[in-house]
């Protein structure tokens, strides 16, 4: 042996200490040998000196054998403890040993001693090593233990040959609503305990992972004794034994119910959401920087009458289908959103894939940015299709100036007793009260067929064109009024013509409208 050791050698006499040492060097054994004889002394040197080895005289007038053989196993129980004396008898031998004492060499044999210290240090060594790795594993155990005991998940290990649960984590009685302690018995309560429906299926994607080592990952229904239906996800893998055989296997289980039952209500909201834009004919676009379309609801595209691959990708091009007059509108109304940051609403009308076209209300709203703060980058639109809500809001004002205008005329009717004052005040109210850009009443000179103008309103111009007699236009709305005895319209006033040398009230109003509602009614 050639590496050097310390050895402490409790001895009161020098000369017996001095043999030892002779003895040890003579079998190539190098050491630092410090010698004690008092308890304080010994103390000392083992924590200070350290030693290898403890070599020690069984009696001693300042110190006993017995003594120093306590103190080394309660304060350094690994430094291997070795009687050398003269006087150690069987008995007492087998009493040191049962105690703790390594061995023992008597003095008169002391040839033995290299061998016994050599054998009883590599034994110190080993059983460091095996302590050491007992501890790694208890200390692993006792880390998986506090993993398991305090996870949700349930943890589990099963035999692949006999189908036995070899463990089972504690999480299973509050998952599965059953005890978990009897582990063979668990296995067929947790088989037992998968939906019918879903029990086939997961038979056979554990057989796939036990016999090809397929991936285990998969969703199930369990029902608990109590009756409660609760979802799970079950992820397994195999364990392979020293020759690559599949003999175990190992997985976590856990309680997805909650979160199955949330993406359930939120499919549901979202086909409810979805069904409920579509009705209301309602749709959303998300956009973002430099007005890129981010993301739109399934029901805008159906809104605009185009396929979701044909859908606008940007403001820019969202801006081609908005109606020519009420572009300038929607980028103002755009542009003072962006700028002050704040929610903006706007009414214009669409022009749909299909031609028709549509009045929509769009609401611009700023969304939060990922700082959680309003960036101005990110806007959250509504557009909604008013078009049945705008005509019909139309007809009710048009309703409403009809009703004026006849209600007015009535009145007029009954306080009026002069023809031309009830006339010129006719045609007032057709202009203040129902909307329209002229009131006109003439009489029918029969003699030459020219209309001759009694009554007129809503005309500003300094010309008295008003004033004089115009010729009929055979298919005008007066010639109609005139000759079927009913009210006659025409929403272009181009096709009322006049004769060439006199400008008419439709010549003056066509100055200014190039569209307008025209209306005759012949009075008899």
């Amino acid at each position: 042996m050639s590496s050097l050791f310390r050895v402490l050698m409790v001895e009161d006499v020098a000369t017996d200490a001095e043999l030892i040492l002779r003895e040890l060097k003579r079998a190539g054994l190098r050491c630092d040998a410090h010698r004690v004889e008092t308890a304080v002394e010994y103390r000392r040197e083992l924590d200070e000196f350290q030693p290898h080895v403890i070599l020690s005289d069984f009696s001693m007038p300042n110190f006993d054998g017995m003594e120093a053989l306590r103190i080394a196993n309660r304060f350094h129980p690994d430094i291997p403890f070795i009687f050398v004396s003269g006087t150690l008898g069987e008995e007492y031998a087998v009493r040191a040993l049962k105690n703790g004492a390594t061995d023992y060499v008597l003095k008169t044999n002391l040839i033995r001693l290299p061998a016994t210290i050599e054998r009883a240090t590599q034994d110190a060594k080993e059983r460091q090593a095996r302590q050491a790795l007992e501890k790694q594993v208890h200390d692993s155990e006792e880390r998986f233990r506090q993993l398991a005991d305090n996870i949700h998940e349930v943890f589990w290990v099963n035999a692949v040959d006999s189908e036995q649960s070899l463990y089972i984590s504690p999480a299973y009685d509050q998952v599965w609503g059953s005890s978990s302690g009897n582990v063979q018995k668990v296995h067929k309560d947790w088989v037992q305990s998968i939906h019918p429906e879903d029990r086939a299926q997961v038979r056979k994607s554990i057989e796939e992972m036990t016999t090809h080592a397929m991936p285990f990952d998969m969703e199930y229904r369990i029902v608990r004794p109590d009756g409660a239906l609760r979802w799970i996800r079950d992820r397994g893998f195999p364990i392979r034994d020293t020759e690559g055989k599949i003999y175990r296997t190992a997985g976590i289980a856990e309680d997805i119910t909650e979160r199955t039952e949330l993406k359930v209500s939120l499919q549901e909201s979202a086909a409810g959401l979805q069904r409920a834009q579509l009705m209301a004919k309602l749709g959303h676009v998300i956009t973002g920087k430099g007005g890129a379309f981010v993301k739109w609801s399934e029901t805008l595209p159906q809104l605009i009458g185009v396929s979701p691959a044909e859908m606008p990708q940007s403001t820019r091009a969202w801006l081609d289908i908005v109606h020519a007059d009420d572009r300038e509108k929607f980028r103002r109304t755009s542009i003072g959103a962006a700028v002050t940051g704040t929610r903006a609403d706007i009414d214009y009308r669409l022009c749909r894939a299909d031609g028709e076209l549509i009045h929509v209300r769009q609401v611009i709203e700023p969304l939060e940015g990922q700082s959680g703060q309003q960036d101005g980058s990110m806007w959250f639109c509504t557009i909604q299709d008013v078009t049945e809500q705008t005509l019909a809001e139309e007809r009710i004002k048009r309703l409403n100036r009809v009703h004026a205008v006849l209600s007015g005329i009535n009145a007029l009717i009954v306080r009026i007793r002069d023809r031309d004052e009830l006339f010129q005040e006719t045609c007032r109210i057709a202009v203040e009260h129902g909307g329209f850009t002229v009131g006109w009443i003439s009489v029918l000179d029969r003699t030459n067929g020219k209309l001759s103008p009694i009554a007129r309103a809503g005309l500003t111009t300094s010309s008295d064109a008003t004033e004089n007699p115009v010729s009929l236009t055979p298919a005008g709305t007066a010639a109609i009024a005139l000759r079927e005895k009913r009210p006659a319209f025409d929403n272009n006033i181009d096709r009322e013509t006049r004769a060439p040398s006199t400008e008419g009230p439709a010549d003056t109003l066509k100055r200014r409208f190039r569209w307008v509602r025209s209306r005759s009614s012949c009075c008899p």
